[in-house]
Formats: structure tokens, sequence, C-alpha cells
């Protein structure tokens, strides 16, 4: 059997606020409107061995977590290499990838993982769920910088592992200037079939079959950047079928103070931007609309939850994203209520003790709660935390 580590650090996995009830509830639990510190916490597994950097919820009520094969020997050390040979706990295999899950499955009725095949590194890679349920991930580091990743299908969720697609991407798709904010731009498909792409203040609304730009969008209001080193996160507000779910409204939050990046690599964090803006995409009046959230934020996750709401969760106060560029952890998820009047829409929730930055993630799950997972700062598998 494999060696199961019980190191616990950067890659606790946490359910986090629970909207509805926990997974053994039956009665509902009426949602906070309070300015009181609600919500509810409840640690699940103390280790799942790997950093959930990804993480994909399958239709088989599992999730499937994953990291980079790069970043050393993860905390789920491995009997057997993929080719069968033999992990012997030598100086050797703590240089093999493949000694060490970088990969699991967490069944979320059983409350337990199994370890999973990651053969190439998925480092920054980009995905989503096709519609035989699938999870295709493409690129984009180092080794995969080209190829395409599976999950699945099987008739079985518990049969499911990853493959590696004969074909390959015709180029690399890889990391570029961190300068100029504009990595790992924000997507969105709006209701029209276009895509709306933001980077770093500008956005567009795409059309990808035609090959051509449909509308350029205003400038968002104020400094600093939303885009990757900055990195800001970002929803489409609840559609409405009263109106064919026509109105499409984006909202972005958060970032990074101009010049946090240099900033950083002197050991220097600057706070983090605490404005939000909404803005109709479709329509020909497209405005920002400005809002401030309790605090500054980055390197978050925004959730859509089942009541309409928005959970804003995980990240930093200060600094930026990359390795060891964050400071000041934001432990207090907001909650964020799109039909209250301005002023009146943000709600503080109960802090967490876990620390979550850089490649922490966070997805809702069958029941209504949020399952929140991942973050490691450093450039390798690091057993001790900074915090």
């Amino acid at each position: 059997m494999e060696k199961h580590s019980q190191t616990l650090v950067n890659y606790i996995i946490t359910a986090a606020f629970l909207l509805h009830c926990l997974f053994s509830c039956r009665a509902r639990t009426v949602l906070p409107h309070s300015a009181e510190r609600k919500g509810t916490w409840k640690l699940l597994l103390n280790n799942t061995g790997v950093v959930g950097v990804h993480m994909v919820l399958t239709h088989w009520n599992t999730v499937i977590l994953f990291d980079r094969s790069g970043s050393g020997p993860s905390g789920y050390q491995l009997r057997h290499r993929f080719n069968g040979a033999r992990c012997k706990g030598t100086h050797n295999d703590l240089s093999d990838s493949t000694c060490y899950a970088h990969s699991v499955e967490y069944s979320i009725s059983n409350n337990s993982v199994r370890h999973l095949n990651l053969m190439s590194d998925t480092f920054s890679s980009s995905g989503s769920i096709l519609s035989d349920g699938r999870i295709v991930q493409s690129g984009v580091f180092g080794d995969a910088s080209r190829r395409i990743h599976y999950f699945g299908p099987c008739k079985s969720g518990d049969k499911c592992d990853w493959s590696v697609d004969k074909k390959h991407l015709p180029e690399n798709r890889c990391e570029g200037n961190e300068g100029g904010n504009n990595l790992y731009p924000i997507v969105h498909l709006s209701s029209d079939g276009n895509l709306f792409i933001f980077a770093n203040r500008d956005s567009i609304l795409f059309n990808y079959k035609q090959n051509r730009v449909a509308k350029k969008f205003p400038r968002i209001h104020g400094l600093g950047s939303r885009s990757y080193p900055s990195t800001g996160s970002s929803v489409i507000l609840p559609l409405d079928h009263k109106d064919g779910f026509h109105k499409v409204e984006v909202m972005i939050c958060g970032g990074a103070t101009t010049g946090a990046n240099e900033e950083a690599q002197q050991g220097r964090f600057l706070t983090g931007l605490s404005s939000c803006g909404r803005m109709v995409i479709t329509g020909n009046k497209n405005q920002w609309k400005m809002e401030n959230m309790p605090g500054p934020r980055l390197m978050h996750d925004m959730v859509l939850l089942p009541t309409g709401q928005v959970l804003i969760i995980n990240g930093a106060k200060r600094g930026c994203a990359g390795w060891n560029n964050g400071a000041s952890p934001a432990l207090e998820p907001y909650l964020y209520n799109p039909k209250k009047t301005l002023g009146r829409r943000f709600t503080v929730l109960k802090s967490t003790k876990i620390v979550r930055m850089y490649h922490s993630s966070a997805i809702l799950v069958p029941d209504g709660s949020v399952l929140v997972t991942g973050s490691n700062p450093n450039n390798q598998y690091t057993y001790k935390s900074p915090y």
C-alpha cells in the first residue's frame, strides 16, 4: 500500500462556510444577514498528501485535486513508479516525481482520498469539463507545455485515472513576462456566445467563431491591476430566466497595487486593492460601477452560491502572487449579496485558522457547502508554515 504522510502543512483540506448544513445534517441552516461573524468551519482531513492547486468536481460526487509534479516529494509517497519499478525510499527516489502522488481524488461521501497517476507537470495549466464528463487539462509548464491531459471517462468513479493524449497542442502554452500584469486573463462565456476577456485593467468581448473583437469596454476605474501577478478574481453574477438570460453582469474584485511585484522582490509588500467593479457586458450601456470590500484582497477565490450570493474567500491582503510574494493572510471570508443596496452588500464571516494564499482553491459541492484546499507559497513542498 502507498504510504500516506501525516505531516500537517500547507495541503490541509477543509470544508469552509457551510451554506445549508454539514454532510450529516438534514435541517436547513438559515444564511447570515447580520454583521455578526457567522459561518461554520469543519476540518475534513488533516492531510491529502498534495496541494490542491487545481480542484474539479466530478459527477461521481468526488473532487479531483492536483498539483505540479516539479515541486519535489509530496506528502503521498508511492510504492511503485509508473513503469512498475519499486520506490525504495532512496536518495534517487527523492528526485523521481513518479515515486510520489501529485493528484488525488477526494470522496465527499467517504471523506477519503485515493492517489492518481498524473504523468507530467500541470503547473499553471488550464482546463474544462467535456460533454462526456471527462476533465481536460492543457499546458502549461515544462514537459507539459504542449500536452493534453484527460481524466476519464469511465463507468465507475473508482476506476478513473489521468491519461495523456497522443496528440499535442500546436504551440507551447507557457508563462510569459510578468511585468505587464497580463497573464492568465479572466475569461467568461457570455450568454450571446462571445467571450468576455479581461487582462490588467482592460476588457473586450471576443467573437471566437469569427476571430474578431466584437466590443471594447471602458477601462476599470482606479489604479493597480487585477490579473497575474496581481491576481484579483471574478464571477458572472446570477442570470435571470425572466429575461431569457440576456442580461450578463460581470463582477471583478481585488488585485494588487501598482508596483507590488517589484516591491515584493525586495521584501516590501504593498497593500492590495479593496475595490470591486460591476459591469453589464450585454446591451449598449457598459459602464463600471465601483464599490469596496471590507478590506484589501488578492489571490482569492469567488464562488457563486445557490442563494445567488457570492463567497469571497482565501488570499492575502498585501503583496502579489508568486513564490513568497504575498503577506498578511486574508482569513475572514466575505459574503456578498448583489441585490442589496450599495454599502450593505458585504458581510464579514467567521475567520479560518488555516492560511490559504498562493495556489489555494475553493469550489461549491452538491450539498451547498464550499470546499477549500491548497496553498503553497513556496517553490517546493515546505513542511513548516511561515505564518
